[in-house]
Formats: C-alpha cells, structure tokens, sequence
C-alpha cells in the first residue's frame, strides 16, 4: 500500500528528473539538429512518470484493483490518442528524421515545393517554417516535404534565369550577343543563352548564369532583368512583339525610352538589398546554423591541440598554449554570438 508520503516523493523525483533531464539537453545537445531528440526524451519521460504517479496513488489494498483499473484506462486512452494521431504527428515525426539524415537542405537555405517557396527560417519536429519573398512565414508539415518533389537552390553557384520574347525581324545571333552581354553586366558567370519558343508572332528566348552565391536571388533576378532591358535598348531593338504594332497605329513611333543620366552615382547602391528585409529570420536562423558548424570545428581543433601538447616538448608546448588561448577565446565569442542570435529568433 502506498503512503502520502511515497506519493510526494514520487512526484518530487519524476519532476526533478524531468527539469534535469531537460537541464542537460538543452546543455549538450544544442540546435535544430538536436531539437527532436530533445523533444522524444522528454516526452518518454512525461508518459513513464505519469504512470510512476499512478501507481504511487495512496489507497488501500481494497483499492488496489481500482488503481490498476485506473492505470489500464490510462494506457487506453494514451494508446486510442497514439492512433487517431497517428497518422500526422507520428508520420511527421518519421518524415522529420528521413529529411534529417538525408540533409537535403537546413535553415538559410531557398526551397521550392509544388506552390510554396521560400528560405528556412526553422526545422521542427512536425513542420519546417520558411519565409516566404513577401516575408510571410508558412509552416509546411513534414510528411509533405517528404512526399512531394523539393527543389534546393544551390549554396553556390545558384542559376539565374530570365526570358524575353522578340520578333523575327531581329537576327538571333544579335539578341543573343546582347543578352550575354547583359548577363556579363550582371556579374553572372557560366553565361548561355536558349531559345525555347518560336511562336506566331515573336521567338522566346532565355538568358541564364550562375551568381556567386544564394543570399541575393531576388536582387540578382532583378539585376539581370534590368541589364536585359538596357541592352536591348542600347541596341535599338524594340522588346514588343509584332502583333501589338499591327493592331495601333503609331505613326512609326520607336518603344525605345530615352537613356537617363543619373548624376548621383550611390542612388544605383542601395545600402541594402531586398533579401535583408523579406528574409531576415531565415538570414538569422541561416547565420546562426553556419557559426554552429564554425563553434564545431573548434571544438575538434581544440581537441587536436590539447592532444598534439600531451606529447610536444617544453618549446612546442609553449606555441601550443598560445594556439589553444586563441581558439578557446575564438569559441567563448561564438558561444555568445550565438545565444545573441538565437535570442533574437525567438524575439
């Protein structure tokens, strides 16, 4: 028979090994990577405690089969909820360790599935959260990034595209001159040109090439367009198509605007490009993964450096501790750039 007092006790230690618990993970096991592992502990130790509280229950030993009735239920009901639930929470959890160890993509970068895209702003047990170019945040279930086709934009050397449709009347080795020429204005690299359409009344053509990284698709897609546009211009060839001068009359006008000259040169600058404002929690939670990686591979060069002293001599050792000074401090500033950050996140 149980007593009030084992009962308290019970309790004390399933809470006390509870806060420890999560004491410890949010301690040793730290980011998204982690984050599931946290939250399946935790929640293995909520269930067997539960149960441990029940069975600590004081009552008679005439009510001992009541306890043990009460028990029964319990498991009942946990096990109905496990298996209405099943299906999302148990096959989101499964999808969120297939997208995990497949490490297709992680927070920062730009994804793309069916009419969702965005950069991941953050990887959680049931759902991803991406942000998408209007700065919404949408949370997409795990089970449907798993079963659905998902484009990762490449880290580096991401590809730029654009399209413009011309009439025949222009050679296409001039247009195409033109728009590598455009795409070369527009810092791209691994330039070509395709031309995709011959239609009724104007030929289609795409001009693409690699940017250096993925941090400014929007201003890079908005670069090339406008070199595009210039170029063209700059060449006298009209961007409208021939059924649009055959149906008004225009007296021979060119569609070609007039070249502006801009005397203030740092108007063409912006001090900052439109990806810092529609994607400024991805941006963070992408800063954020990258010193993670960095604080890991000083942890190991620490590592490397008390081991390789263990066995230097007394002149060696002395480089040594200047080596492990530096790193130590390096990993002590990471360690607070990143709670900063992940304070931020939150905010």
């Amino acid at each position: 028979m149980s007593s009030p007092k084992i009962f308290g006790v019970t309790i004390l230690i399933v809470a006390g090994i509870f806060l420890l618990t999560r004491y410890f993970l949010r301690r040793q096991l730290k980011g998204e990577d982690y984050s599931l592992v946290r939250q399946l502990v935790l929640a293995a130790i909520i269930f067997v405690g539960i149960g441990g509280i029940i069975l600590a229950v004081p009552v008679s030993e005439d009510n001992v089969p009541i306890k043990l009735e009460v028990l029964g239920i319990l498991g009942i009901i946990i096990s109905s909820a496990i298996a209405l639930s099943a299906t999302s929470i148990l096959g989101n959890a499964l999808a969120s360790l297939q997208l995990r160890s497949a490490k297709s993509f992680k927070p920062g970068d730009f994804i793309k599935i069916n009419d969702f895209s965005g950069k991941v702003s953050k990887r959680g047990l049931f759902y991803v959260e991406i942000q998408t170019p209007k700065r919404n945040l949408i949370n997409l279930p795990n089970l449907f990034l798993a079963n659905n086709p998902l484009e990762v934009t490449p880290e580096k050397k991401p590809l730029i595209t654009t399209t413009v449709s011309l009439g025949y009347d222009v050679p296409h080795t001039q247009i195409a001159a033109c728009l590598l020429d455009a795409a070369d204005r527009a810092k791209l690299v691994d330039t070509f040109v395709y031309i995709t359409e011959l239609g009724d009344f104007s030929v289609v053509y795409q001009i693409s090439g690699c940017s250096k990284d993925n941090e400014r698709l929007l201003t890079h897609q908005s670069m090339l367009n406008e070199k595009v546009l210039d170029v063209l211009h700059e060449a006298k060839i009209e961007i409208v198509s021939p059924a649009f001068m055959n149906q008004r009359q225009v007296n021979k006008q060119v569609f070609i605007p007039k070249k502006q000259i801009i005397s203030d040169l740092n108007a063409l600058e912006p001090e900052s490009s439109p990806e810092d404002i529609l994607f400024d929690r991805a941006i963070l939670a992408g800063s954020i993964e990258k010193k993670k990686e960095k604080f890991h591979e000083v942890l190991e060069r620490i590592k490397e450096i008390e081991k390789h002293k263990q066995e230097a001599d007394t002149t060696e050792q002395e480089k040594l501790d200047g080596q492990l000074t530096r790193a130590q401090n390096f990993k002590q500033e990471l360690e607070k750039q990143i709670q900063e950050d992940e304070t931020k996140l939150k905010n």
